[in-house]
């Protein structure tokens, strides 16, 4: 009858179910303000109830068989993520000894900001070497604190390059002007150690950064080293024209010379006469033009 199927409806559409939920996780479960709960309520029609008198808590969930069915799963897949987030793990790591300090900060201010950001805690076992970081918490926040470590970590790796030290004016130019450009141009750091031969310079940056920096000053060393490895030039020279060439007292060749940096010399014991420029390619091109 019509009133037996109304009673039926109203019997379905107020039946309830119960769903245990441990109370050191219902915070997890429900967010702030019982946000995720009234997602849920929004999303299938069904009314959801907590009654927190007692551990383990209970969601009473109140709607048709479908509507419940649905509502109880999406809660059940809730709890489950909070159990599998809040049970404790582990993660270790190598850190070269050369970011410890880094990673660490200025009186552990990195450290200690990871931790209060993640939840998780931080320890650098610097026994070894390489050093190792262990990171202990539940699985979200020691996937954010290894995120953060691995950060620092990156951004500050290092990258050493070798420069022979004769060619180091060549390849920093005044004041270091190259390497600043480097800088400027990359956003990568780059350090100068002087203090053995050959030299070392230190590109600090993410794995993309210290590479193009590193490949710039690649480029620098080998441009130091073509132009430095001594080179030859020889060609004829009429007679008429040594006296032009050398100049009043040799002006001409001094002033070429002390320009270019390489060295002139003029053969005349033929005829036409030679000359001869020695020096750096780059040297030797600029005297060859002068004369």
């Amino acid at each position: 009858s019509k009133a037996s199927q109304a009673v039926h409806q109203i019997m379905e559409e107020n039946a309830r179910e119960s769903i245990e939920c441990p109370f050191d996780l219902l915070e997890h479960v429900t967010g702030r303000n019982l946000e995720k709960p009234k997602e849920i309520e929004r999303d299938t029609g069904a009314r959801i109830e907590l009654d927190r008198k007692f551990d383990p808590c209970l969601f009473h969930v109140y709607g048709s068989n479908e509507i419940r069915g649905v509502a109880c799963e999406k809660l059940r897949g809730l709890i489950a993520g909070a159990k599998e987030n809040l049970s404790k793990t582990e993660e270790r790591f190598e850190c070269p000894r050369s970011l410890v300090g880094v990673v660490i900060g200025s009186r552990g201010a990195n450290v200690k900001e990871i931790q209060r950001k993640s939840g998780a805690r931080v320890d650098i076992l610097q026994d070894r070497d390489p050093c190792e970081i262990v990171i202990c918490g539940s699985k979200e926040s020691v996937s954010k604190a290894s995120q953060a470590v691995h950060q620092i970590m990156e951004e500050n790796a290092r990258e050493s390059i070798e420069c022979p030290f004769d060619l180091l004016e060549h390849v920093t130019g005044r004041n270091l002007e190259k390497p600043k450009e480097i800088e400027r141009d990359t956003g990568a750091r780059i350090e100068l150690d002087r203090k053995f031969d050959p030299c070392l310079f230190h590109v600090y940056g993410s794995n993309e950064i210290r590479g193009v920096a590193c490949e710039k000053l690649r480029g620098l060393i080998a441009g130091a080293k073509e132009n430095l490895s001594k080179t030859e030039e020889r060609f004829e020279c009429p007679r008429s024209l040594v006296g032009v060439v050398i100049g009043s007292r040799g002006a001409n060749v001094k002033e070429i010379q002390r320009k270019s940096g390489a060295r002139v010399d003029i053969l005349q014991d033929r005829d036409p006469c030679e000359i001869v420029i020695c020096g750096s390619k780059e040297s030797v091109s600029k005297a060859s033009q002068a004369v």
